[in-house]
């Protein structure tokens, strides 16, 4: 929670190691405490690279988080001077084209590679909120080495590079970037009914908000909004016993067959299955896939 809007955590984090809490490098690189990790890198300079039990080294952490940390920088100009080894996630966040050129060069399937919180080096190259142009230049650098533009994060809500990219105000150069070479405009996630515009709508990011409607982006009440559309028609064509046409509707959507949507003579919500029972038909055409 060490960011910079909560400077209280950084005097609880303080307070807590005077009074003798136990913390690995690792943590205290995070919390931006650059005369203690000069300590313990004095008394022990072995604990340079040592991770944590998540597998996290001192600049990973100190690197890659949540938030702006301006404590963060002296401690990570630090630990490089000191020889600590930059991942290919830590050389994301903080732009460092060479770095990220060098590690990929050596191995490209890096680009596709999971850090410990489940983020790929592409979320983090639009997460540094910086707006800089060496963003474009390092999404593309993981981008032509083989980067997921639609990759979810594992933690985060699901989050996907450009719904990074929308909340944390990246230029709309990257956006445009990252659609260009796939990223879908419109993505929730697994975890998340949000799409990139509604990060940039709710966290007011005007330039980018306009720039993804621009390109055709929508909200999710306006998405629920036509696929409620597309569901009320399809269980209108099974209340009524057209079998050729849900035939044909399933072909093109097969997702139909689980939607939920407004019961055309009762009211309430129904899926297809409910109305074919009702009917007693089409029991063969929406068993097998998957209701």
């Amino acid at each position: 929670l060490c960011v910079w809007h909560r400077p209280k955590m950084m005097e609880i984090v303080r307070l807590l190691l005077s009074r003798g809490a136990k913390a690995d490098l690792p943590t205290v690189a995070r919390a931006g405490l650059l005369d203690e990790v000069k300590r313990r890198l004095d008394g022990d300079p072995s604990l340079i690279d040592k991770p944590d039990a998540q597998g996290r080294t001192a600049i990973y952490r100190a690197a890659c988080k949540y938030g702006a940390l301006a404590e963060s920088d002296p401690v990570i100009q630090h630990l490089i001077v000191r020889g600590a080894t930059v991942d290919v996630f830590s050389a994301s966040a903080l732009l460092m084209i060479d770095r990220l050129k060098d590690l990929l060069r050596a191995d490209a399937s890096q680009a596709k590679a999971r850090d410990p919180e489940g983020l790929t080096a592409l979320h983090w190259v639009t997460r540094t909120n910086a707006n800089d142009r060496r963003q474009v230049e390092a999404a593309k650098l993981l981008l032509d080495a083989g980067a997921d533009p639609n990759a979810e994060a594992s933690t985060q809500s699901g989050m996907r590079p450009l719904h990074c990219a929308a909340e944390w105000a990246s230029s709309t150069e990257l956006a445009g970037l990252l659609i260009d070479r796939g990223a879908n405009i419109d993505a929730a996630s697994s975890q998340s009914p949000w799409t990139p515009l509604d990060y940039a709508m709710d966290r007011n990011r005007a330039e980018m908000r306009d720039y993804l409607r621009s390109r055709g982006g929508k909200h999710r009440q306006e998405l629920a909004a036509a696929e409620d559309v597309d569901a009320n028609a399809f269980l209108a064509l099974v209340h009524h016993g057209e079998v050729d046409a849900v035939r044909e509707k399933l072909d093109a959507d097969p997702s139909l067959v689980n939607r939920t949507g407004n019961h055309p003579q009762w009211g309430g919500r129904s899926q297809a299955l409910h109305l074919a029972i009702e009917r007693g038909e089409f029991f063969t055409l929406l068993g097998p896939s998957g209701s």
